[in-house]
């Protein structure tokens, strides 16, 4: 069983669109954060994409965070407003807030470009060879793995 918690946010202006995505594996904890965000006619599949993984409880942070942040008003750049979209896996999450292993690779459509799909697939191992690119076009897909702690010796911060 994967759970999910989604939020689609529109600027302002209507020109662009941000949403972002936390799928968590109930069983193991493991949980991804997909953002994704570009111009408002791109909301169905495209845009840019990054991708963040972690704990449960490290991704709901970052989730939080960001939805925050973009719903903040900032002086010059306005704000976005949360809105109800019901496609994709939005409106899986709109009936129930949990996605059945069974339709996990179904609800993968919800990205069009197959670097996305297969992120998301290879971290929870589940199989997406069948799934059938909604476009040939593939987007921009960055994904980010924490950096290791720098060694500072015995003597950091000892002033």
């Amino acid at each position: 069983m994967y759970y999910v918690n989604s939020k689609f946010l529109v600027h302002d202006s209507g020109s662009k669109f941000y949403e972002a995505i936390q799928i968590t594996e109930n069983k193991t904890g493991r949980s991804i954060l997909i953002k994704r965000w570009g111009a408002i006619g791109l909301y169905v599949g495209g845009g840019q994409t990054k991708i963040e993984r972690g704990t449960q409880g490290e991704m709901a942070k970052a989730f939080m965070l960001i939805i925050n942040e973009k719903k903040a008003y900032r002086s010059g750049k306005g704000k976005y407003i949360e809105e109800d979209r019901m496609f994709g896996i939005h409106k899986a999450v709109a009936v129930r807030n949990k996605i059945i292993a069974e339709t996990f690779d179904r609800n993968l459509t919800h990205w069009s470009d197959r670097g996305t799909r297969d992120a998301i697939a290879n971290y929870f191992g589940s199989d997406v060879e069948d799934i059938v690119a909604v476009t040939d076009q593939d987007f921009e897909v960055v994904i980010e793995e924490p950096e290791p702690e720098p060694d500072r010796g015995e003597n950091w911060a000892s002033w």
